[in-house]
């Protein structure tokens, strides 16, 4: 038996050696993006059976420790120091969720998630009270077929939501802190801050400095445009963010913007109405950013409230068609549905997009100034879909097909908002339209 089992070992071993020299030995120099899709969805499989299979290594090191015969699963799970400490201990804090929620470690062996929808699940395990944990747990079987159906990002989005509807329904939201700020000189010279802010702040804060941030893109998208419109994008990243506070901070004082600051949030009628949350209550931010009810409710004693009237599945209506740019409310609208760009994949924030026409606003298309025609693009994609002949089609749900200059159809992406619908990639069987 003690031989079966080593060979069995070293086969095993043997598999994954070979497998990781196979997929280094991978020419994709001339593929085209439609084969690097189908290249990339295949890679995902394997990470996510590399992710389940080491999920399984920390319940088996678990047990080992528990019965004093081994270091436990941080120290199994290290590597002989081929991964991060940080690493580590997040793989371990994947498998204490995976063994709360088995259903989630189950589909992760199937590829039906990845492990970064469990890593969401860890993260909300961990910062909820017990009464929360245990309402969370006991969505497991639901909060599974959003996860399968959601991309990573979406999911945590999600997540947040259905923390924020089970404190409410709990009665257990805690009173937000007031805001904080904390700036020091770290080692090297180096300046430091770091705060936290409640709902309000922190959305005037976030609303200022990304309108920065658009605006130094902006410069910097029109300094490289090369002459058939397309630009590489300027990273959305820490240092970014940091020259636009800065910018913002020392604007002259002409430069400052007139009126009186505004956040704006995105809230159901019948929470609003009711002060009340229920299974589809929706209570956020203009990015995404869950507020309690009653936060929500004091806002509206001293605020416009435009209505959005929907339909049943989840798509406004009456919000006029009548301009060539835009409306209010047809930008009102557009923050219900999106929380960012509408291109699949895009991480630029609502802020710095327009309004585009799918069908196109200029002869001979003549397309309407409508919301069924309208989605919120940043400056790159737009500049994709006129100058660089991409085509998209926009569907009466707004799932937004994403076509290639030659027709061929790339991706789907949906509204960030609308009932959670999922980004779905295209499968290969190459679907075209006419140019």
């Amino acid at each position: 038996m003690h031989e079966v089992s080593q060979r069995s070992h070293g086969d095993a071993i043997q598999m994954l050696r070979t497998a990781a020299a196979d997929m280094r030995r991978l020419d994709l120099s001339r593929l085209d993006p439609l084969e690097l899709d189908e290249v990339v969805a295949a890679s995902r499989l394997v990470e996510r059976a590399t992710a389940a299979l080491l999920l399984r290594a920390a319940h088996r090191a678990a047990d080992l420790a528990a019965a004093g015969e081994g270091p436990g699963p941080e120290a199994i799970l290290g590597g002989r120091g081929a991964v991060t400490a940080s690493l580590a201990r997040a793989e371990a804090c994947r498998a204490s969720a995976a063994t709360a929620l088995p259903s989630f470690a189950s589909a992760l062996a199937d590829g039906a998630i990845g492990a970064g929808h469990l890593d969401a699940v860890a993260r909300a395990l961990h910062q909820a009270a017990d009464a929360e944990r245990e309402a969370l747990l006991a969505r497991e079987r639901s909060l599974l077929e959003v996860a399968e159906r959601l991309s990573v990002d979406s999911f945590s989005r999600h997540l947040s939501r259905e923390i924020q509807r089970v404190r409410e329904q709990l009665g257990t939201n805690r009173e937000a802190p007031e805001s904080e700020l904390r700036l020091w000189e770290g080692r090297g010279g180096v300046g430091r801050l770091s705060g936290s802010f409640a709902p309000e702040d922190f959305e005037l804060i976030r609303s200022a400095v990304e309108a920065e941030m658009s605006r130094l893109c902006r410069q910097a998208d029109e300094a490289a445009e090369t002459p058939d419109g397309v630009v590489e994008p300027t990273p959305l990243d820490g240092r970014l963010t940091a020259r636009a506070l800065v910018s913002r901070l020392t604007a002259p004082s002409s430069a400052a913007p007139v009126g009186r600051p505004s956040i704006t949030l995105v809230v159901d009628a019948a929470t609003l109405l009711d002060g009340e949350a229920h299974d589809a209550t929706v209570c956020e931010t203009d990015g995404g950013l869950p507020v309690p009810v009653a936060t929500a409710q004091r806002c509206a004693c001293d605020a416009v409230i435009r209505k959005v009237v929907l339909d049943e599945r989840g798509v406004p209506l009456d919000v006029g068609r009548r301009f060539r740019t835009a409306t209010d409310a047809q930008w009102a609208a557009l923050r219900t549905l999106y929380t960012g760009c509408a291109w699949y994949g895009c991480d630029r924030p609502l802020s710095w997009c327009q309004a585009h026409h799918v069908i196109h606003w200029t002869p001979p298309q003549n397309g309407p100034t409508d919301l069924a025609n309208l989605v919120p693009l940043c400056s790159r994609h737009h500049h994709l879909a006129h100058e660089g002949g991409w085509q998209l089609v926009l569907e009466p749900d707004r799932a937004l097909h994403l076509h290639q200059p030659d027709g061929t159809r790339w991706r789907t992406a949906r509204p960030h908002r609308a009932g959670e619908a999922p980004d779905c990639p295209l499968t290969a069987d190459r679907r075209r339209v006419a140019a």
